[in-house]
């Protein structure tokens, strides 16, 4: 095989070699540690194909940036580290003296001393797939990707447990804990060891070597062949296949040879979480593998990750107090060979089809109606999981959705947001009232008693200042009476022609 070790740092463009361990029949004929342009991992991929297919991956979870840099210090550490200097991966090879690194013909990369024993080699490091002469131990793991393109840990594992058993999970994404087995040789005790060997063949075996479990049956040749096992982003292992030459009845792509489970859209049938596709969305089986589809009233939440399932794009029925069932306003669209399983939240049994329907449309809660077409149907509520469409599923779906002439949910978010900002509006300017009120109020109560007391008082004798104008003056008791205890304020104030100045404890009213 030929294999290239990529280091995909961002818009650099380098090459640089170690010392290398290769044989003369090897395709990959000079070990070379290329830095390409626009790329943010470190990868190992296939070198003489046109497509550049990644077979591992060290930092999946952390992209690297512009100015970053791999290294083989003196001191033995294989590390990459970013433009700042900081840390991002490195290769724990446990021991010191390592003298060299080499990208063998297997496609294996690895730290070995001057002895050539290998320190640490990337096959014990598998991401999401295994390659000829590979194994997977007791606790090894494969990740999916997270999507068809992004490389990052996604939401399923292939995976040998310490008791044997061998299974294909999902998991607690993003904890990446395994959840739900969806393909599973059973806690035999037997297994040791997952072997890809130089025949193609793909096996769990025992710790006497005895087969036990046969993953990947057909035997593909290596020589003829390029090929890898991968657990794909949605779930399905499959032993891909490219032919080395373009002779032959094999397309010069990659083909899957076989694949487990056969069928992950029915094998993914889980109490917590969303099933293959994601809540509110639906599996399919076809030529090509299982799609994810939403059903009519529903989109996906996301289409570049579908695996995140659909939601409503629509109202939903109203359930506030008083209000309309609104029943003339939905339709269900029918669906064969559907099913969401679980979450069922109402069961009713030897009652006709057309009964659960109109139950369902007087209850608010209600998004699907399962009938298994012997008078038994199953109410559900949002979001549904497990949706499933296949010719094993024997009863029917109905999904209850708004009827076209009703009112779709962009026109009644927009007319509820103009209600709510007319609300809003109104309630700003009553508010703003209402506090220059507060304020003028005072004033103008302060202003009237001081006229009144101004036209009654009588007239003391002003303090010796100002004396070429003719004011009139109020002592601060009197105010401060007239005004029951109001606080005197302490800076100039105007307001309707008139000003007024604390002076000691005179208040003078200029006019």
């Amino acid at each position: 095989m030929a294999f290239a070790l990529l280091y995909l740092i961002c818009f650099i463009l380098v090459a640089f070699s170690l010392p290398c361990m290769y044989r003369h029949s090897s395709n990959f004929r000079k070990c070379v540690f290329r830095l390409i342009t626009h790329c943010k991992k470190q990868s190992i991929w296939f070198n003489k194909i046109p497509e550049r297919t990644i077979v591992w991956s060290a930092n999946r979870d952390r992209l690297v940036t512009q100015g970053s840099k791999v290294e083989l210090t003196s001191d033995g550490q294989f590390v990459l580290n970013d433009a700042r200097g900081n840390q991002i991966w490195y290769a724990d090879s446990f021991r010191t003296g390592v003298s060299h690194a080499a990208m063998l013909d297997t496609g294996n990369f690895v730290l070995a001393n001057r002895n050539s024993t290998y320190l640490w080699e990337s096959f014990d490091q598998p991401t999401d797939t295994i390659l000829p002469t590979q194994t997977l131990n007791q606790n090894g793991i494969l990740f999916a990707r997270y999507t068809e393109t992004n490389y990052s840990i996604g939401r399923f594992m292939f995976s040998l447990q310490s008791d044997g058993s061998l299974s294909l999970s999902t998991t607690t994404f993003p904890q990446h804990s395994r959840r739900t087995d969806y393909w599973s040789t059973g806690n035999t005790d037997i297994g040791f060891q997952v072997i890809f060997n130089q025949s193609g063949l793909i096996y769990l075996t025992s710790k006497n070597g005895a087969i036990r479990k046969t993953i990947s049956p057909t035997p593909v040749s290596i020589e003829d062949f390029y090929q890898r096992a991968t657990l794909d982003y949605n779930g399905v292992l499959r032993h891909y296949v490219y032919p080395k030459s373009s002779v032959g009845r094999w397309p010069n792509a990659w083909s899957t040879s076989s694949f487990i489970p056969s069928n992950i859209c029915t094998a993914i049938v889980e109490k917590i979480g969303g099933g293959a596709c994601g809540v509110n969305s639906l599996c399919r089986l076809d030529d090509l593998g299982p799609t994810c589809h939403c059903p009519n009233g529903y989109t996906f939440i996301d289409p570049n990750d579908v695996l995140k399932g659909c939601k409503q794009n629509f109202v939903p029925q109203s359930c506030g107090a008083g209000s309309s069932p609104e029943t003339d306003a939905f339709d269900f669209q029918e669906m064969k060979n559907t099913n969401m399983h679980y979450l069922d939240y109402e069961l009713f049994e030897g009652l006709h089809e057309d009964w659960c329907r109109q139950s369902c449309l007087e209850d608010c809660f209600c998004a699907v109606v399962y009938f298994n077409g012997d008078g038994v149907c199953y109410k559900k509520g949002l979001p549904f999981s497990n949706g499933v469409i296949d010719p094993s599923v024997t009863g029917k779906a109905i999904v209850k959705i708004r009827k076209d002439n009703s009112t779709l949910k962009d026109g009644s978010a927009n007319s509820k947001n103009k209600d709510d900002s007319t609300l809003i509006s109104v309630g700003s300017v009553l508010l703003s009232s209402l506090g220059i009120l507060n304020f003028i109020l005072p004033l103008i109560t302060y202003v009237v008693v001081s006229r009144i007391y101004f036209s009654k008082a009588e007239v003391v004798q002003p303090y010796q200042v100002m004396t070429e104008v003719n004011l009139r003056y109020f002592t601060y008791e009197l105010l401060k009476l007239s005004m029951n205890e109001m606080r005197i304020m302490n800076a100039f104030i105007d307001f309707g022609g008139y000003k007024y100045i604390k002076i000691n404890k005179a208040i003078k009213l200029i006019l």
